[in-house]
């Protein structure tokens, strides 16, 4: 199959959803191109390629949906697939990305819901997710983030002793539309970086030192972003870059909201990636994350107090940070790479390949 991928960029839902599993897919015959930028394909010739299938990502343009109706007048044998990785209808108001058209009724989303009613497939991170669009589109396919086997096979040293002599590094990496996420734990963290002066705040992606009060900024350090690193895909660099910071465990905050609750628990696997434990909030990923895990991979937290508890335990005790590094870590290498997830996609192809021969 002549499958031309679009992703919406080289980080985040781009590189997971799209470079990663379709360069895995290579391997199983397919031939694979990627072009980075939707508007390469509004020329008159695009559509007149021999282009088995086209996979789309974060349709906000009218354009494109044009492009998908002539795509099904001329070519009407070619397959199309959306992927989808957040809930984007549900995008509150406080979040940056609203500014952009995201949320009920907005220009972005209008669009993203004509090109979803026109695609063939409509792939998607959760089964939250598959449960709100189904309407939208019922030929639903979940297929579940991973990390490739490559990064997964880079196995960190877990030891629960801190990585830098003095300190105890908490790590939180996100972009800023986690910013109302990380406004809702800063109670509980300021007072356990107050009440433990040898803890560090790192933050990878967006800066919130800002954030903390003035007393505690000079123990917050940015390490920086990945987003415009040259040369090697900026999901695999942020991964590097949570390695190289010395992190001794991770938070995940997420306010309890309806897009929120759709959302993938990729940052509970990212920790099991480095080998640290992590702090998550009591909400529909995270509680999934725990219950699929026979361990204790992912430490939940529901109210200030349980945040703090978590903060203490995990400041104090050597042994019980190794103890659910060492849980987290052996989730991903056992269910998380991508060997044992491209089936998914294999299995969709094939039900393509199929319709596309007939």
């Amino acid at each position: 199959m002549k499958i031309l991928c679009l992703p919406s960029d080289t980080a985040g839902c781009g590189f997971l959803r799209l470079i990663q599993p379709y360069t895995r897919l290579k391997d199983y015959g397919h031939q694979v191109r990627f072009v980075y930028a939707e508007q390469m394909l509004l020329h008159p010739g695009a559509i007149e390629t021999d282009i088995d299938l086209y996979v789309f990502q974060l349709v906000a343009d009218q354009q494109i949906v044009d492009f998908a109706k002539q795509l099904r007048q001329h070519r009407p044998e070619a397959k199309i697939i959306m992927d989808l990785d957040d809930h984007l209808r549900a995008i509150p108001k406080s979040n940056i990305s609203y500014k952009n058209g995201w949320g009920e009724g907005r220009p972005a989303t209008k669009a993203l819901l004509n090109f979803i009613q026109l695609s063939d497939v409509l792939t998607v991170s959760t089964p939250d997710l598959a449960e709100e669009y189904k309407r939208f589109n019922p030929n639903i396919r979940v297929l579940y983030n991973s990390i490739e086997d490559r990064e997964v096979d880079l196995k960190p040293e877990i030891t629960g002793r801190p990585k830098r002599a003095g300190q105890i590094r908490i790590g939180y990496g996100a972009s800023w539309t986690h910013l109302a996420d990380f406004q809702m734990i800063l109670k509980p963290l300021v007072k356990a970086m107050r009440d433990y002066p040898d803890t560090r705040m790192v933050f990878i992606g967006a800066d919130f030192r800002k954030c903390l009060p003035r007393d505690l900024y000079a123990r917050c350090e940015y390490a920086g972003s990945t987003w415009r690193n040259p040369g090697k895909p900026s999901t695999i660099a942020y991964w590097d870059l949570m390695r190289d910071s010395d992190l001794d465990f991770c938070i995940a905050p997420l306010e309890s909201t309806t897009f929120n609750r759709s959302k993938s628990y990729l940052k509970a696997m990212e920790a099991g990636l480095i080998g640290v434990p992590i702090i998550g909030s009591r909400v529909g990923p995270y509680i999934q994350y725990v219950n699929e895990c026979k361990a204790q991979p992912m430490l939940l937290a529901g109210s200030d107090r349980e945040w703090t508890e978590h903060f203490v335990s995990l400041i104090n005790f050597p042994d019980k940070r190794k103890a659910s590094a060492e849980a987290n870590r052996q989730y991903v290498e056992q269910s998380h790479r991508m060997s044992n997830r491209i089936g998914g996609w294999v299995e969709m192809l094939t039900g393509l390949t199929a319709s596309v021969a007939a």
